[in-house]
């Protein structure tokens, strides 16, 4: 029951559809999203759906809830932090630096880790 309420609540009005609404409420205006905004977008669309697979995973296999709240963490960093690299390989002038440093206070190791290899 409790993987059921995990990936519903990353696929539904919480998570994927939440980031959907508002990533299509952004396009077509002047072309700027702000980094907050970004963020929203990222964390309730790639990083929900990972975070629900490794959590879901680690409840199944019987992680204890300090296991699953640090595996939450991890996936929700790893999450952002591919989105991160997908927004700089993308751009010409790689202004995802900013973005980057916005996301370095809640995901220090694995953003550490993104920039060094861009």
């Amino acid at each position: 029951m409790q993987v059921i309420v995990e990936v519903g609540k990353a696929v539904g009005a919480e998570g994927l559809v939440a980031g959907q609404v508002v990533d299509i409420k952004s396009e077509g205006g002047n072309g700027t999203v702000g980094l907050d905004t970004l963020q929203y977008i990222h964390e309730h669309k790639t990083a929900a759906l990972l975070t629900a697979s490794v959590v879901s995973g680690a409840i199944l296999g019987g992680a204890s809830d300090m296991e699953v709240q640090r595996l939450r963490k991890y996936s929700t960093c790893v999450g952002l932090a591919f989105q991160v690299g997908l927004f700089c390989t993308a751009c010409d002038a790689c202004v995802s630096t900013q973005f980057m440093t916005c996301m370095l206070f809640s995901c220090d190791y694995v953003l550490i880790q993104i920039r060094l290899m861009i």
